[in-house]
């Protein structure tokens, strides 16, 4: 099992849809998840990124939370910066564009039997502030939930839209990336 899953489900959103930038998934469609066969037996750190629309949170607070058996801990936040003098993408009052993004940070029912949130002080706020890359793809903030996740760290990232060092890539982009075009032969020095 994963102590440490990160999630960044293709939620509905126009923007994605008149584009055709990648398939979305029905809100409804992640409650069947196996999320628990996937955690370890002692419980772990979830971050599930989540698009700012007030339905979407109601959604992950009142039904998918519930379904996968998890707890909220906080809220993390990522603000899109322009430049390295930290102009922010949008003003912050755009209601149909917000230069921020969330992570809802959450863990499992056993982490919280054992009151491991209360030793492992996981900050219910912080802020992350990066210069966007491509549509879609988040600044790795698995390297900051480690510190909080139960040891040995053994990561899992679902709708992974790039493959990272010692986790567990589970999506269709990574895939993108495989074709024999991508690398290089080396041949062997004598």
């Amino acid at each position: 099992g994963y102590n440490l899953i990160i999630i960044d489900p293709p939620w509905e959103n126009k923007s994605v849809h008149r584009r055709s930038i990648y398939p979305t998934l029905p809100n409804k469609y992640l409650m069947s998840l196996p999320l628990q066969q996937l955690v370890h037996s002692s419980g772990a750190l979830i971050g599930l990124w989540i698009t700012n629309r007030e339905k979407l949170h109601q959604f992950v607070e009142k039904e998918l939370f519930p379904a996968w058996k998890l707890i909220p801990v906080g809220v993390w936040y990522w603000l899109k910066v322009i430049t390295d003098a930290g102009a922010m993408v949008s003003e912050l009052d755009l209601n149909h564009h917000k230069p921020y993004e969330c992570l809802l940070v959450a863990g499992t029912l056993m982490q919280a039997r054992l009151r491991f949130f209360d030793h492992n002080d996981v900050p219910h706020r912080r802020v992350a502030i990066t210069v966007p890359g491509q549509h879609s793809r988040k600044p790795p903030l698995g390297v900051l939930l480690a510190d909080f996740a139960p040891k040995p760290v053994r990561a899992l990232e679902l709708f992974a839209r790039e493959m990272n060092a010692n986790w567990t890539s589970w999506g269709n982009e990574p895939l993108r990336f495989q074709g024999k075009s991508y690398f290089v032969e080396r041949v062997p020095e004598d």
